[in-house]
């Protein structure tokens, strides 16, 4: 079975398939908040009581990581506690078939604007807040929304010119939730996206 790990700023998300290719199917997923000041061995201990019965029987891994502190931490679980097995970790130089360039706008706003916090990413009582932290969750979270539709509607316009049947836009991701209600165009929520990413990487990078 392989084992998928995709570690995020907000949490850290198991999957498990078994099988291979098209007819690989995920048995198993779980979620754990992130906590950039655990260990390999707790990771370890956590993982080992989500997998239960199946912890035995992970023949691979693929695993990615945004947060460097867990990246440290999750190589040492990988060379620690599955010394034998085939794994890829997502880093410069792993072959995805997918160039990203990724910045976290929200997170940079933070860092770069010394006046301002991070805020709770909840819906705000209306789109014009009444106060600084309502101000950021409605540019946040609408300006999103706005990205989203505005990007979505491009792409189908310059790949589709004249294409009037509805096009299918996925969703994924732990904040994902927060922009579906607000998004005219993602027509589907798929939480396990990324898992299913890192089993295709996997299968092209380790034969």
């Amino acid at each position: 079975m392989l084992l998928t790990i995709d570690v995020g700023n907000t949490n850290i998300v198991l999957g498990l398939y078994a099988g291979q290719g098209d007819n690989a199917k995920l048995v198993g997923d779980w979620r754990m908040r992130t906590d950039a000041r655990m260990t390999a061995d707790e990771l370890a201990l956590i993982m080992r009581g989500f997998l239960g019965a199946h912890a035995d029987e992970v023949t691979g891994i693929s695993a990615l990581s945004t947060v460097p502190a867990v990246l440290r931490e999750l190589r040492v679980l990988l060379s620690r506690y599955y010394p034998g097995l085939p794994k890829v970790v997502i880093e410069p130089g792993v072959k995805t078939g997918v160039p990203l360039l990724i910045e976290s706008s929200v997170d940079a706003l933070a860092a770069r604007a010394a006046a301002l916090r991070k805020v709770e990413l909840v819906p705000p009582r209306s789109v014009i807040g009444k106060n600084t932290v309502e101000c950021l969750q409605s540019g946040i979270l609408y300006g999103f929304a706005g990205q989203v539709d505005g990007l979505v509607k491009r792409i189908v316009k310059e790949l589709a010119p004249g294409h009037d049947e509805p096009v299918a836009v996925l969703a994924t991701g732990g904040l994902a939730p927060l922009v579906l209600g607000e998004s005219e165009t993602i027509t589907e929520h798929v939480p396990e996206l990324t898992l299913l990413g890192l089993r295709l990487v996997y299968e092209r990078n380790v034969r």
